[in-house]
């Protein structure tokens, strides 16, 4: 939230207001972290403000905050590397969809609990999106490496979509190809047969491989089948 400076008041100076608990934030979509100060309710918001107007004067054409639902927790950023002044800042940074207070702190014995850090989303990446030519009685397959080095999980989504008749599709650990191949029995995750279209999600948080195995089941003539594979990683 934003509010042009309000008219001076009778304030020492900004530093004296701007004493209290701090966080850290992460701002995912800006790429950014800085420190926010907790300066209480929105009485106090405004007297703030007022002060950052009577010591900057027009170099602080409007100040910055974040607020709880109810604006009983108001905390107002210090950020040294994207802002002119306390309550300024890299402008992308506030209208990012996702911030993460990183770290808590205390004063006078009392705890301030910033909300938990949770998980950041990577994506999605298009990972296949193109058509191919099966002819009867034979398949096409493509391996994914699952990166647990970098994320904590990724989900997979699968749409395949025939345009010119049934097919058979399994999705499966990459060292049970050769069963399949073979003929014999095998661990799939996913699939079916006889369908002209599939929607599948796989989420996985180990390091593997998987393959996605298209069979043309229509022994008549070749089919056309579209597949789009794409992922969503995630990490705190």
């Amino acid at each position: 939230m934003s509010a042009p400076a309000r008219n001076p008041a009778p304030i020492a100076s900004a530093r004296d207001t701007a004493i209290g608990s701090a966080r850290v934030l992460l701002i995912p979509g800006c790429e950014h972290a800085f420190a926010e100060v907790y300066i209480g309710g929105n009485e106090s918001k405004n007297r703030f403000v007022d002060a950052i107007y009577a010591h900057y004067g027009e170099g602080a054409p409007n100040v910055t905050w974040h607020t709880s639902s109810n604006d009983t927790e108001i905390w107002v950023p210090l950020d040294t590397a994207g802002g002119n002044y306390p309550g300024s800042g890299i402008a992308e940074c506030f209208s990012a969809n996702q911030t993460f207070a990183v770290y808590d702190c205390s004063l006078d014995g009392k705890e301030w609990n910033a909300p938990g850090t949770t998980f950041v989303e990577y994506g999605p990446f298009v990972l296949y999106n193109d058509s191919d030519v099966i002819n009867p009685d034979a398949w096409i397959y493509f391996t994914y490496s699952v990166d647990t080095s970098k994320y904590d999980y990724c989900t997979y989504s699968i749409a395949i979509t025939s345009r010119s008749g049934p097919l058979d599709w399994d999705v499966i650990p990459a060292s049970q190809y050769n069963k399949y191949r073979a003929g014999y029995s095998y661990t799939y995750y996913g699939r079916e047969a006889q369908v002209t279209s599939a929607n599948y999600s796989l989420t996985l948080d180990t390091p593997d491989k998987f393959n996605v195995i298209i069979k043309n089941s229509y022994s008549g003539r070749p089919i056309t089948a579209l597949t789009q594979v794409s992922s969503r990683c995630y990490k705190k």
